[in-house]
C-alpha cells in the first residue's frame, strides 16, 4: 500500500483529504484521557493527542525521575541513541523490578501496569499512547506487564521502526503546529509494528537468578569504559563483582537485558559514535580508542550497528562545526 503526501500552500507536507477519509476511522475521541505523569523536572516536550494514537516527543529531556504511575493506554517507548534509562515496574505481588535500557531501544507497558522511570543524563525520548480501540482489533493475544526488545531479536535495530520514528520526530519538531492527521498516521504505523514485534516476545514479569546491585553494575560499567581500547573478557567483568562467569552472565543479563559480550560491543559502538560526533578525531583514532586495530573492520561493525557509515557521521559533525564557527 502506498501512502501519498502533498505539500500545501504553506510549504508543509500533509495527507490529502481523500486519503484521510479512507484511512482514519472516525470514532469518538478518547484522547483526552492521556495525561503525562508527575516528573521531578518539568518537560519542554510536546504531547500531540490523537483519536487512537497520541505522541509525546522531547528531543532534549533533562535528567529526571518519573514517579510510579499507570495509563489507560498501551504505552510504547523509544529511546534514541545514545541514551541510558532505568525502567521500573510492579509485579502483581507488589514487588518492584528494574531494568536498565540503553538506546536505541524500545519497550512496551501494558494498560494499567504500574511503572516509573529515571535517567541521569539528557536523553531524546519518543512515547506513543495507543487507545484500546487501536490495538485490540490488531493484536489477538492478551497484553500484560512489560515487554522489552531483546538484543538477539534485532527489534531495537529494526530499520522500519527507526525510519518511522525518525519521520515522526521530524514532524514533532516542526515549527508551529504539526499536521495532526499525518502525525497520527505515522505514529499508528510505528505503534503497530512495535506492538507486533514486542508482543512476539515474552513479557518481562520479573527475573530469575537475581540482579546486580547499582554499585556493582556501576563498577562493571566503569571497568568496561576504562578498557574499551583493549580486549575485554567476561571473566574480567565477573572478577569486578566477585562472581563466577556463569553466575555473572545470568545476573548481568537480568539487570541490563544484554549478554555481556553484546553489551561490550554496544559500549564500543556508543563511544565511537560519541567521538566521531565530536568532529575532533580521525577515523583511525576512534577505531583504536574502542579496540579495533583494523579500520576497515571497525567501519563495517559501525555501519552494521547504526545502519549508516562512520564517515557520514564525521561529515555531519564537521559541517556543524564549520557552521558554528561561521556564526560566531
Amino acid at each position: 500500500m502506498m501512502l501519498c503526501y502533498v505539500r500545501n500552500a504553506g510549504g508543509r507536507w500533509s495527507v490529502p483529504a481523500f486519503w484521510s477519509m479512507i484511512q482514519i476511522r472516525r470514532i469518538p475521541s478518547a484522547a483526552g484521557r492521556v495525561k503525562l505523569p508527575p516528573v521531578s523536572v518539568p518537560s519542554q516536550g510536546r504531547l500531540l493527542r490523537g483519536r487512537e494514537v497520541s505522541v509525546f516527543y522531547d528531543n532534549r529531556r533533562a535528567p529526571a525521575v518519573v514517579a510510579e504511575h499507570d495509563h489507560g493506554q498501551l504505552q510504547i517507548g523509544l529511546l534514541f541513541e545514545p541514551a541510558e534509562y532505568v525502567l521500573s515496574w510492579r509485579l502483581i505481588s507488589g514487588e518492584l523490578r528494574e531494568q536498565r535500557l540503553v538506546g536505541p531501544q524500545l519497550y512496551l507497558v501494558a494498560p494499567g501496569q504500574v511503572h516509573g522511570c529515571r535517567w541521569e543524563t539528557e536523553i531524546e525520548l519518543l512515547v506513543l499512547y495507543t487507545e484500546e480501540s487501536f490495538w485490540r482489533r490488531r493484536v489477538k493475544r492478551k497484553i500484560a506487564g512489560v515487554s522489552i526488545a531483546e538484543a538477539a531479536s534485532g527489534g531495537n535495530r529494526d530499520i522500519v521502526i527507526w525510519q518511522l520514528a525518525s519521520t515522526l520526530r521530524q514532524l514533532c519538531s516542526e515549527n508551529g503546529e504539526p499536521d495532526d492527521r499525518l502525525v497520527e498516521i505515522v505514529g499508528g504505523a510505528l505503534a503497530l509494528r512495535a506492538i507486533k514485534l514486542l508482543c512476539s516476545a515474552q513479557p518481562v514479569p520479573g527475573v530469575v537468578g537475581g540482579i546486580l546491585s547499582p554499585n556493582r553494575l556501576r563498577a562493571v560499567d566503569e571497568y568496561i569504559q576504562r578498557q574499551l581500547a583493549y580486549d575485554i573478557h567476561v571473566a574480567d567483568l565477573a572478577k569486578q563483582v566477585g562472581h563466577s562467569v556463569a553466575h555473572f552472565t545470568a545476573v548481568f543479563k537480568n539487570t541490563t537485558g544484554w549478554a555481556p559480550y553484546a553489551y561490550i560491543m554496544r559500549c564500543r559502538m556508543l563511544k565511537a559514535h560519541e567521538l566521531l560526533g565530536s568532529g575532533e578525531y580521525r577515523l583511525g583514532e576512534v577505531a583504536r580508542a574502542v579496540g579495533y586495530l583494523d579500520q576497515g573492520h571497525f567501519s563495517w561493525r559501525f555501519s552494521d550497528y547504526f545502519r549508516y557509515p562512520p564517515k557520514l557521521l564525521m561529515t555531519q559533525a564537521r559541517a556543524r562545526s564549520f557552521k558554528d564557527r561561521k556564526i560566531s
